[in-house]
């Protein structure tokens, strides 16, 4: 950590050391200054702190904008870095560097999920704060020999409306992201960004490999957001080798029977109503006692 943070203010002195141009902004006790580095390949970066922060000028004029743009440029960005400074300094836990970067995220707060799994790329996510918030951390893990492109839409991530970015790994403010996160991970790396979003929208998809517990009696995903109590159609896509039957629960909802039917060469739709509550839940799928659970590949929940 501290050699990381040596690092960055390294930068931060050579960024100033280079500047044809220069402002300072100071507000509640935080410092934004612009500088003029055409070297620089990100926007803005913050410091550790999130009591200091830069802005490069020279990027604000790509695509040459003319004096009123450049000027409107300058103001949006501004009240954008302040606004992820203060974004960062509210956080529960501080952003960082360092390898195993993944296997340390991982084991810090509340349990992550995969949302996204393609051979050796990786995509997984956890709340911040509380379970079923607004504020979630998603992590893009390429573990392969190639550099890899990641898209990753907000509404996979269950967020929507307006969603602010903040890009942990290199502690900077990132191009704007209008409903995706769509960037290039060097091999054997991973980047890790934080998401504040307007709103909090219901999971729909659930893989097997995001569920908490996988055993052959149940599978169980935790911590899902119900947003408004109601009936849920739990829609399960299955493999079997003949007619066998399970139960489904969401928290403290009756467990609903479902029914599978054995189709040779296709995979079977078996379909359970539940009644559940709004608040986070867990949702079980479960065989009869001394039963095993059907394969299944995919669970889709929906209104």
């Amino acid at each position: 950590m501290k050699t990381a943070l040596a690092a960055l203010a390294a930068l931060l002195l050579a960024g100033a050391a280079d500047c044809a141009e220069s402002k300072t902004v100071t507000r509640d006790g935080r410092t934004v200054e612009f500088v003029e580095c055409p070297k620089c390949e990100m926007r803005a970066r913050f410091a550790a702190d999130a009591k200091s922060a830069t802005i490069n000028v020279s990027r604000l004029r790509d695509g040459n904008p003319d004096k009123h743009r450049y000027s409107r440029l300058r103001t949006m960005m501004l009240e954008r870095v302040f606004k992820v400074m203060e974004t960062a300094a509210a956080a529960a836990e501080q952003p960082f560097w360092g390898e195993g970067l993944v296997r340390t995220w991982r084991t810090r707060g509340l349990p992550a999920y995969v949302v996204q799994r393609e051979d050796r790329f990786v995509v997984l996510v956890k709340d911040v704060g509380e379970p079923g918030g607004k504020v979630r951390e998603v992590a893009l893990y390429n573990m392969s020999d190639a550099a890899r492109e990641f898209h990753v839409t907000f509404a996979s991530l269950d967020l929507g409306g307006k969603v602010l970015v903040l890009d942990l790994t290199e502690r900077a403010i990132p191009e704007d992201f209008a409903s995706e996160i769509a960037v290039r991970v060097p091999p054997k790396s991973a980047k890790i960004y934080r998401l504040s979003a307007e709103s909090r929208v219901e999971r729909s998809l659930f893989s097997v490999a995001s569920a908490s517990v996988r055993e052959p009696g149940q599978i169980v995903w935790k911590d899902v957001t119900i947003v408004n109590g109601g009936r849920r159609t739990v829609e399960f896509t299955c493999d079997v080798k003949e007619d066998t039957a399970f139960f489904v629960t969401i928290g403290p909802s009756k467990p609903a029977h479902v029914s599978v039917r054995a189709l040779e060469g296709m995979a079977s739709l078996a379909i359970g109503e539940v009644l559940v509550t709004k608040g986070v839940h867990d949702i079980r799928a479960y065989a009869p006692e001394g039963e095993a659970l059907p394969t299944i590949k995919e669970v889709r929940m929906y209104r």
